[in-house]
This record gives structure tokens, C-alpha cells and sequence, in this order.
């Protein structure tokens, strides 16, 4: 932004005018010598800073850190992701104001209150919490054969507790059962479930990123699975509203959603494995990437994939406009605007992230088998994986980015995209096991999903577990989310923490 913006932006959010001379501008100056500008509301003298890149000079430090106690309120401006942590070594520390952009404006972010004391890091028996498990398997919404499932796997998970056995191999291995019999309860090939293995495997080796999507995974379906039993009717509103008369079960639908939305994980951390397999790091290796993402968008599967995906979207995206049943388009058909601009916006993100690419790889892991199954079982199983295709890339904040890059804005119905919108609050929220190394002892971040019926659902969140990047990236994430989703009064209702945002 230009500076010229930057002060439009402050002065819509906080009013007042900037101090530029006279004895108090010289005194402040002399109190926090490298702030970028300061400020007076009337109520309150302002020292404001720009950040840029992702570290903080010693000088910027230090002059932050003399605001508070020269009685000036901090107000720091960041415009992109990466320069948050510059700031987030010194955010609970001092507590400023951020002005941030948030669905592409300029939003201005109060600091959170830090009541209470530290928390004491919890021994966690397992990855996924056995609490959760038992919780899921006493939910009275769900299929009766999900259900039974759910209750094998948490009687699983407490033999190898009480046989103290309950280890990274042990756990994955009962997780990936548990996921072949829900996926031979669907109809599907239980073989496909190696996609989500693949992270898991990766991860193991330290090959990819340093926290977990393999575990994550399971954990962000276990949570939901609550909303899906006790809100059933929510997730089935889209039918009639945008002319989508599908007779799918939600459950199935949050099943593919939550297991398969970061399986494109493991291309966005490409550079990670090319490097540790042949010790080369420069820019080849990311023309190689491209080339390999080029060679799997150029597959039929994934060119229907992609054209499914845009019209489908832009049907749950604007259900208004809604005139008959959807169809999936034939190969020469015309998409549309709007949809030609959600396909634009599913191959930039494929180059950049992973939450399009995941929704690709889910379609062509069982585009094959549905075709080849008879009419009567095509027909559901194809709506189920297009709804969860849809549903998964909405959670990744580049996607939603990219979105409102081609598509001017984005916004989500929840009464239309529920999948979608309970995947990006649970995923939002759900971070409180993801170090891979220091799972075993952990201070819990999410304490509970809180379901309230009719339509709620709600989270407590720890916040004094939170160090200052994942506190930013919880505010920043979940303001983004707020401000995706369109949440009418009489339909489902996303409530974060009101330190992150109302």
C-alpha cells in the first residue's frame, strides 16, 4: 500500500489526526524515535509503525517497546502474512493494535486480554485424544454402522493405552483401519486411503513440514462429526436452496471433506523432499514441481475434475441464481463467468497451495472406480466426492485469496457450502496437537467444539496456551474465515472466541 492509503486506512479506523510538529510531536519523537508516524484520537496519542520483511531491527524493537510505558497506545501495520513474524516474537509482550488486511481491507485488530496464569503443559496419551473418540461414539446422529465403527476404533485406542502400546505406528495404523472400513461403508476403494497415508509417511521422515496433517486430519473429522449428528438438518439445507436435490449423507460428505483436504500438502512442501533426496536446492527444483503439477492437471480426470469443481461452486456460491437441478458440464460446454473465474482460481491455487490440489486428488482417486460401478451407485457416490471436492479447498486462507482475486469477492452461504464452512472453523481452531516432537506433553489449545442447537457452533479456546505466532495466526485465520462466510440468523451459526472475533 501506499502511504497515502495507509493514513486513509488509519484515520477510518481510529479517527483523529497525525501529529506532525510542535513540542508534543518533538517530545514523543524523542521517546520512540523510529516509529513511523504518531497519532492523537482526542482520547489517546497513537505511535504507529510500519513492519517490513519478516524480521524485527533492534532499533524498531526497542522503540516498540517504549510506547506502553511513555503512555502511548501501539498501533502496528502489517500488510502481508509474512510479516507477522517479525511482530510475533514481541505480541504478548506488548500488546498492540495490528492493522491488518483481512478479505483483502484493511481491518484494524484490538489486542487480546491475557487473564489468568500459565497453563501446565498435559501428558497426552495419544494423538487423538481418546476423550474425542469416546465422545464421538456415544453421538446419537450418525449411521448406525458409522457409529459402531467409531466405538471399535476408541475400544482400539483403549486396549493399547491400557497394554501401554499406544505409538505413533500403533495409533496410525488404527486410524487407517478405521478409515478403510468407513470408506468400504460408502461404496469406495479402501486402497485410496494411501493418499492420506502418504503425509503421514512423509512427515515421518521430517521430509515434509514440521507439524502434523496426518493426525490433524483425523482430529479436525472426529470434531465435526458432532456438528454433522447433532445439526443434521444444516447440512443437508443445501438441497433445496440451491436446487442441489442430492440424497447424500453428511456424514460421508465430512468424511472425504476433513481426510482428504491436506493430502495436496505434501506438493506444496515439494522443495523439502527434492532436496532431501538428491541435496539440490535452487530454483530447478521448482520448475520441476510446476512440470509435475502441469502433467496431473493435463490428465482427463483432473481436466473434468477442475470444470466440475468451478460449475458446482459457483452453483452452492451463489444458490440464488438457481433456475433448475444441477448438472455436470460436458467438455465443450460454457461455464460461465463466475465459474470460468472459480477454475482460474483453482489453478492458482494448485501452483501456490495445497487446498485445490487436494480436492483434484480426491476426484481422481475414485473418478475411475464410480464410472466403472453400476448406474444405481454412480450416481450418489459421484455427488458425495463432488460435494467434499467443493467443500475442502475453501479452509485454505490462499484459496480464499485467490478466489477474491478472480472473482472480485468471497463469500460463502453456509446454508448452501456447510462442508465448507465447518471444515475452515474447525481447522481454524484446531492446532493444539500439531508439533510433531512435543505431542506426548502439550498444553491443550482447543478445549472443546461446543454444539448448541439449533444452529451453533462454538469453541473454547485456550488462549494463554498460545505463543505470539500462533495467537496471530489464530486472530488473523479466523478473521479471514468471519469474513467468508455469509451467516443469516436462522441458519448455521460459526462463533469464534471474541478475541479473535465476533
Amino acid at each position: 500500500m501506499k502511504p497515502q492509503d495507509i493514513l486513509e486506512a488509519i484515520g477510518e479506523h481510529i479517527g483523529g489526526t497525525e501529529i506532525v510538529y510542535g513540542p508534543v510531536h518533538t517530545r514523543l519523537r524523542k521517546k520512540v524515535p523510529a516509529a513511523w508516524r504518531l497519532w492523537d484520537d482526542a482520547e489517546q496519542k497513537w505511535a504507529i509503525f510500519v513492519l517490513a520483511g519478516n524480521t524485527l531491527s533492534e532499533v524498531d524493537a526497542k522503540s516498540i517497546r517504549q510506547a506502553r510505558p511513555n503512555k502511548l497506545r501501539l498501533l502496528l501495520i502489517v500488510q502481508k502474512y509474512e510479516e507477522l513474524a517479525a511482530l510475533a516474537p514481541i505480541y504478548r509482550e506488548v500488546t498492540p493494535y495490528v492493522m491488518y488486511p483481512i478479505a483483502g481491507k484493511m481491518t484494524l485488530i484490538p489486542p487480546p486480554a491475557f487473564p489468568g496464569n500459565p497453563p501446565i503443559p498435559v501428558t497426552s496419551l495419544s494423538r487423538v485424544p481418546i476423550e474425542l473418540l469416546d465422545s464421538a461414539g456415544k453421538l446419537q446422529g450418525l449411521p448406525s454402522p458409522l457409529k459402531t465403527t467409531v466405538q471399535n476404533l476408541a475400544r482400539t485406542y483403549a486396549d493399547m493405552v491400557k497394554a501401554n502400546k499406544c505409538t505413533d505406528e500403533t495409533e496410525e495404523k488404527a486410524l487407517l483401519s478405521f478409515a478403510r472400513a468407513v470408506l468400504t461403508q460408502m461404496g469406495l476403494d479402501p486402497s485410496h486411503i494411501k493418499s492420506t497415508a502418504m503425509i503421514r509417511t512423509l512427515e515421518r521422515d521430517q521430509l515434509g513440514a514440521r507439524r502434523d496433517h496426518f493426525y490433524h486430519s483425523f482430529q479436525n473429522y472426529f470434531l465435526g462429526l458432532a456438528a454433522i449428528a447433532e445439526l443434521r438438518g444444516e447440512f443437508l439445507s443445501f438441497r433445496a436452496l440451491a436446487k442441489v436435490n442430492w440424497d447424500i449423507e453428511p456424514a460421508d460428505v465430512w468424511f472425504l471433506t476433513a481426510l482428504w483436504h491436506d493430502v495436496g500438502y505434501a506438493a506444496q512442501k515439494f522443495d523439502n523432499v527434492f532436496n532431501a533426496a538428491f541435496g539440490e536446492d535452487d530454483e530447478e527444483n521448482q520448475g520441476i514441481k510446476v512440470e509435475a503439477i502441469h502433467r496431473l492437471l493435463d490428465r482427463p480426470a483432473a481436466q473434468k475434475g477442475m470444470r466440475a469443481m468451478a460449475s458446482l461452486m459457483s452453483r452452492l456460491l451463489k444458490p440464488q441464481n438457481a433456475k433448475s437441478g444441477w448438472l455436470e458440464p460436458s467438455s465443450n460446454a460454457k461455464l460461465g463467468e463466475h465459474a470460468d473465474g472459480l477454475k482460474r482460481a483453482i489453478h492458482q491455487n494448485i501452483l501456490k497451495s495445497h487446498g485445490a490440489l487436494s480436492a483434484i486428488r480426491l476426484y481422481c482417486d475414485y473418478t475411475d472406480d464410480i464410472d466403472n460401478m453400476e448406474p444405481d451407485r454412480q450416481a450418489l457416490l459421484k455427488q458425495t466426492v463432488l460435494l467434499a471436492c467443493c467443500s475442502m479447498p475453501f479452509h485454505d486462507f490462499w484459496f480464499r485469496s485467490n478466489v477474491r482475486d478472480e472473482c472480485e469477492h468471497c463469500c460463502l452461504p453456509v446454508e448452501a457450502l456447510p462442508f465448507a464452512a465447518l471444515l475452515a472453523f474447525v481447522d481454524s481452531i484446531q492446532d493444539d496437537r500439531r508439533n510433531l516432537e512435543a505431542v506426548r506433553e502439550a498444553v491443550l489449545i482447543l478445549e472443546k467444539l461446543l454444539i448448541t442447537p439449533p444452529n451453533r457452533v462454538g469453541a473454547e479456546i485456550n488462549i494463554e496456551a498460545l505463543d505470539g505466532q500462533q495467537l496471530l495466526d489464530k486472530i488473523i485465520e479466523g478473521r479471514d474465515v468471519l469474513a467468508a462466510l455469509d451467516q443469516p440468523q436462522n441458519a448455521l451459526q460459526f462463533k469464534y472466541p471474541a478475541w479473535i472475533g465476533a
